[in-house]
């Protein structure tokens, strides 16, 4: 789905997604996690995600570090105010 997306955004000229979703239930190793965010971030779009999940606090935090330490800044929020201010913000 995330290369469907970044195909989308490409051709559209976006680089700033807000995704918004549902509650979400996180199954996901510390490798798939690290792995999740290489991915992010070589679609080089800059990505606001607003749902509610049932992961860790630390592994969000660490999700969101692997993505933008490669170039992909990737943020999680509480609700679409927040993360539409983070991404119209550059």
């Amino acid at each position: 789905m995330l290369m469907e997306v970044s195909a989308v955004c490409e051709k559209a000229g976006y680089h700033k997604v807000l995704v918004v979703g549902p509650r979400t239930k996180v199954r996901l190793s510390t490798m798939d996690i690290y792995t999740l965010g290489e991915q992010i971030a070589r679609l080089r779009m800059k990505v606001a995600v607003v749902e509610s999940h049932d992961a860790p606090d630390d592994d969000v935090t660490f999700l969101e570090n692997v993505a933008t330490n490669r170039g992909g800044p990737l943020q999680f929020f509480h609700n679409e105010q927040d993360a539409k201010a983070w991404l119209g913000g550059d």
